[in-house]
């Protein structure tokens, strides 16, 4: 978020971005229809990964007139009480094929990063008591 951003536009970007999903994900896991469930698991898939891009592009962006308002705007399509959101949008047109594509090379490397990790833990001394 850029530096210069009032207390309104934070309060309006958690509100969009957490408080409502949240509160509308814990609504759709007390439902038996999974579909709900579905669409929100697809949210917080797209929000991660707006986040970590947000990181690098609020960096260089920030200076752009609008930019924390379009970012309001991109998060409420993104979460609109619609059945196909911006969300769903973002996962099937990019998230979904590259996941498809690259989904298997993933799994490999984060399954070797932890065997790497759980490995070296075995180096670490026991807390003595």
């Amino acid at each position: 978020m850029p530096r210069n951003s009032s207390l309104l536009y934070y309060i309006l970007y958690i509100s969009i971005g957490f408080v409502y999903p949240a509160y509308c994900s814990l609504n759709a896991l007390n439902t038996p229809d999974k579909k709900d469930d579905s669409i929100w698991l697809i949210y917080w898939i797209v929000f991660a990964i707006y986040t970590l891009l947000e990181v690098g592009l609020d960096m260089i962006l920030f200076w752009l007139p609008l930019y924390s308002y379009l970012k309001l705007f991109f998060l409420l399509w993104c979460a609109a009480p619609i059945g196909k959101n911006g969300a769903y949008y973002i996962f099937k047109i990019f998230i979904e094929p590259f996941f498809r594509m690259y989904g298997g090379h993933i799994n490999y490397y984060l399954t070797q990063v932890v065997e790497t990790a759980k490995s070296s833990a075995d180096y670490i001394p026991a807390y003595p008591k």
